[in-house]
């Protein structure tokens, strides 16, 4: 008899334990299902996000082509324009000088004055400086023109948005999930253990007591 009490306790504590052990391995299937379905979600989401960053990189790709394109003409252009403006300028000064000094000899012939009188040639003097100043104004009003016009292609340029495209990077969850299907296993199975020897023991005194 208690040989028979300690098994049925031993084979009822078995299936317990067999049970609570697929109870809690099913748990832990079911809690990574959900999470590999949430890596899923979250994946798809992650790159849906990269594209619509990758497109909008791309279009800002065009917007800079064409505020280069602007800058390079409107540089180009002006800087014809600038460096003619100039020429005829300079050109200019010296017909005027040339004239002017054509006029000046001229007349002094006219009059019988030597051009070599210290009157004639300070007066040539002055006319030559004054042509050169004309010529430096000039210059450095070209100058400060060119850099003016570097100036505006380079905030054309700073509208530009450079650099590629800052998309993110996906990272699974991983981990987190207790499997303790193995230790419910075990558990279960000592409890077992336990309760056939006590039904065993517990049959065994019964059966003194009765004088079996």
């Amino acid at each position: 008899m208690p040989v028979i009490m300690g098994g049925l306790a031993l084979a009822s504590g078995v299936m317990g334990a067999f049970g609570s052990a697929s109870s809690a391995k099913a748990q832990a299937i079911a809690q990574k299902m959900q999470q590999d379905q949430q890596n899923f979600q979250n994946k798809w989401q992650n790159e849906a996000q990269n594209r619509n960053i990758l497109r909008q990189w791309q279009a800002q790709q065009q917007v800079n082509i064409q505020l280069e394109k602007a800058a390079n003409q409107q540089y180009a252009s002006q800087s014809v324009f600038l460096r003619k403006n100039y020429q005829n300028t300079a050109s200019l000064y010296s017909r005027q000088t040339k004239q002017t000094t054509d006029e000046f000899l001229a007349a002094l012939s006219a009059k019988g004055i030597s051009s070599n009188s210290a009157s004639a040639k300070a007066i040539l003097r002055q006319a030559a400086e004054q042509a050169r100043s004309d010529s430096y104004a000039a210059a450095v009003s070209y100058d400060s023109a060119k850099k003016s016009l570097s100036q505006q292609e380079q905030q054309i340029l700073s509208q530009r948005r450079l650099g590629g495209p800052q998309q993110e990077v996906y990272l699974p969850t991983t981990g987190g999930i207790l499997d303790t299907s193995s230790g419910a296993l075990m558990t279960g199975l000592m409890q077992a253990g336990l309760s056939a020897v006590s039904a065993g023991y517990g049959a065994y005194r019964a059966d003194v007591r009765a004088g079996k």
